[in-house]
């Protein structure tokens, strides 16, 4: 057998051994199974690629089969850059609908995080409902849902990840996602991403943890006091009427623009006569801060107070 015959039969055992070892891990649980066929099912014309290129390089010199297995390579990145960079939304994303019913234990905890998505929060969920919404997925990253109750506590956690450990990002496109919360039950909620658009006017959140690479925007509960412990560059608060605020942590904020009728001391903000009122949310500003705005709900531009 000449060693071009035994060049060109490599391909089809190591695609064997790849496809058993797939299976393999699945059957173990390592790899979760219908997220693993989902992907070959979308990827199996990358077998008729290998075969090509195996068949061409069997044929090939040495100098001729790299020039051509290099500019294949060149070829595939370049595509994967052009569907990241310039293609529409639509065809590299995909929308998830988010349904969850009303769990039976008396405490709940919400845990949203999708790092480069832009996350809208708020109350206003189907009276059967936790949660729902809706949450865009890109190609490339997979959108999982975890569900754990212990009788007493019920926890939520909703994830957007990357499927590969290096994929190239496109800011073009923020993926969004649109939640909404059920607003009987007492809940406590954390949100992680790239912006965070929370509205707690009429929902029953206690504690509240917000992570936000960029802005965060929060409009207080007007039916129950909460405690928030907030980070991002840019924090805007929106203060319903009848709501005492109490901001501590903006001894480090680089700006700070409040109504001028807010008393302020070296660490903290507080709205006026926020002690008597009978609602009252008490934000803390975790280290990263750079501008915190605080104003009445409805208001386009502050009263600031340098």
């Amino acid at each position: 057998m000449t060693s071009r015959a035994l060049r060109g039969s490599i391909l089809i055992p190591l695609l064997l051994i790849a496809f058993g070892v797939v299976v393999l891990l699945v059957n173990f649980g390592a790899l979760e199974a219908r997220e693993t066929w989902q992907v070959i099912l979308r990827g199996w014309p990358i077998v008729i690629i290998l075969l090509g290129v195996d068949l061409f390089l069997s044929r090939a010199s040495a100098g001729h089969a790299f020039g051509v297995l290099v500019l294949v390579c060149v070829v595939v990145a370049a595509a994967f850059a052009a569907m990241n960079f310039a293609a529409p939304a639509r065809w590299i994303t995909e929308t998830v609908v988010v349904r969850e019913p009303l769990p039976s234990a008396s405490a709940v905890e919400i845990a949203a995080a999708c790092p480069e998505c832009s996350i809208a929060l708020s109350g206003g969920a189907s009276r059967d409902r936790l949660i729902e919404g809706s949450a865009e997925v890109r190609w490339l990253d997979r959108f999982a849902r975890t569900v754990e109750t212990d009788g007493v506590t019920s926890r939520l956690e909703l994830r957007g990840e990357p499927r590969l450990p290096f994929t190239l990002r496109s800011v073009r496109h923020r993926p969004a996602w649109d939640l909404r919360i059920a607003d009987e039950v007492a809940t406590t909620v954390s949100v992680s991403g790239a912006r965070c658009d929370i509205d707690l006017t009429r929902s029953n959140v206690g504690t509240l943890y917000v992570q936000a690479a960029g802005e965060a925007s929060i409009r207080l509960s007007k039916v129950r006091a909460a405690t928030a412990y907030v980070t991002a560059e840019s924090v805007r608060i929106e203060v319903p009427e009848g709501v005492g605020l109490v901001v501590e942590g903006t001894a480090a904020v680089g700006q700070i623009l409040v109504p001028d009728t807010y008393a302020r001391s070296a660490s903290s903000v507080a709205s006026p006569r926020a002690d008597a009122a009978a609602i009252r949310t008490r934000v803390i500003l975790l280290p990263g801060a750079e501008r915190v705005e605080i104003v009445p709900t409805g208001t386009d531009v502050p009263s600031p107070t340098a």
